[in-house]
């Protein structure tokens, strides 16, 4: 118990550390911005994501692999927030487009 009180009173009277000041800086600074998108379809051909590319100009295609095989998803524009992305959802779905939130990670 002796040597707790030892170390906490050692801490009061110890300058900051450069280290310990970094801590302190806002985690906005530090953290990149999370992005989200909206994922059209999944095809197991380019040719028919081709077809959706050509109907959504701001749209674009990620290949992922699954199971020893190329899938081909159909993602439509880049969001910063999740709620800019739902808008975005409805309106497409107007287009008659179903899709769903995704988050990119990067």
């Amino acid at each position: 118990m002796r040597n707790l009180l030892f170390v906490l009173a050692l801490l009061t009277v110890l300058p900051e550390s450069p280290a310990s000041a970094a801590v302190s800086v806002p985690l906005t600074d530090v953290v990149e911005p999370i992005e989200y998108t909206l994922q059209v379809a999944t095809y197991s051909s380019r040719t028919q994501a081709a077809d959706v590319l050509s109907a959504l100009p701001d749209a674009w295609v990620e290949e992922v692999r699954k199971d020893g095989s190329t899938l081909y998803r159909v993602n439509y524009k880049r969001f910063r927030d999740r709620n800019a992305a739902l808008r975005a959802q409805w309106d497409l779905e107007d287009l008659g487009y179903k899709s769903f939130v995704q988050r990119l990670y990067t």
